[in-house]
């Protein structure tokens, strides 16, 4: 529910337990900027490796 923000979604895969992906779309750079600003993605950022067996993939689509 964050301006910009057009889609979150967090699925498991069907292939592997321990994976997971999440799918964001954001309306530009300017909206991802200040989603990565907010206390709870802060609190994410500091939390997720309690989480994480492996290094994460990023990957960044533009259309």
């Amino acid at each position: 529910k964050e301006t910009g923000n057009e889609f979150y979604g967090h699925f498991k895969s069907l292939i592997n337990d321990n994976d997971y992906e999440i799918i964001e779309h954001w309306e530009d750079q300017t909206a991802v900027e200040s989603h990565n600003e907010t206390p709870h993605f802060q609190n994410f950022l500091d939390h997720i490796n309690d989480y994480l067996t492996s290094a994460p993939e990023i990957t960044r689509m533009d259309y």
